[in-house]
């Protein structure tokens, strides 16, 4: 039945502890970061009193960003601590959407938009390969499935909450309480799991 299916998908998460708080931190980086993008034609807009051309610049630099950040991903040998990389990222886009929330000079503006798809590909990729490393195979498309809801599933939510809030509440106020929560989340989810992943424990078996 479908009540005991979820019932048994939830049981995979017990005692694992370091899956458990990957998921939760995907969908802190999905609900408070990913989600402050819907805001931004209104930053073009009235931060930067820029219109359409501007919009198309800074959307198509977070493209760029994310090319680059998979190309330097892709260089790596290996990332022995993923969780302290997740971390990192969500620093680096948490500093990023502060920039654009504050920046007025547009050439500064979009090198932040940069580094929020730079931190975009350092953050889900690697949440994916840490789970898929550290669940058996007769569970791992249960956990996959976590984590697709709480990347693609939480989202929505986020953005309709964000799009809520940003009627009452200004963005320059908005963004940075939801980086205050997103980094203190990852901090307490990721940076203090000191658990080690090497690439190499697999093929030393």
């Amino acid at each position: 039945s479908l009540k005991f299916s979820i019932k048994e998908s939830i049981s995979c998460l017990n005692g694992r502890d370091d899956v458990f708080k990957v998921i939760c931190a995907v969908a802190s980086f999905s609900f408070f970061g990913a989600s402050l993008l819907v805001l931004l034609p209104v930053i073009v807009d009235q931060g930067l009193k820029g219109g359409a051309k501007e919009f198309a610049l800074a959307s198509s630099c977070i493209g760029i960003g994310a090319i680059i950040g998979a190309g330097l991903l892709a260089l790596r040998k290996s990332i022995k601590n993923k969780t302290n990389h997740l971390f990192f990222a969500i620093l680096l886009l948490s500093i990023s959407l502060l920039g654009i929330a504050f920046i007025k000079k547009f050439f500064l503006f979009l090198i932040f938009c940069l580094l929020i798809g730079v931190a975009f590909t350092n953050f889900i990729p690697i949440a994916n390969s840490f789970l898929q490393e550290n669940v058996e195979l007769e569970i791992r498309g249960r956990i996959m499935s976590f984590f697709t809801m709480a990347f693609l599933g939480i989202y929505p939510f986020g953005t309709l909450f964000v799009g809520i809030l940003a009627v009452y509440v200004p963005y320059f106020v908005l963004i940075p309480v939801y980086i205050f929560i997103l980094s203190f989340l990852g901090f307490f989810l990721l940076f203090k799991n000191k658990q080690k992943i090497e690439l190499g424990n697999v093929a030393n078996l």
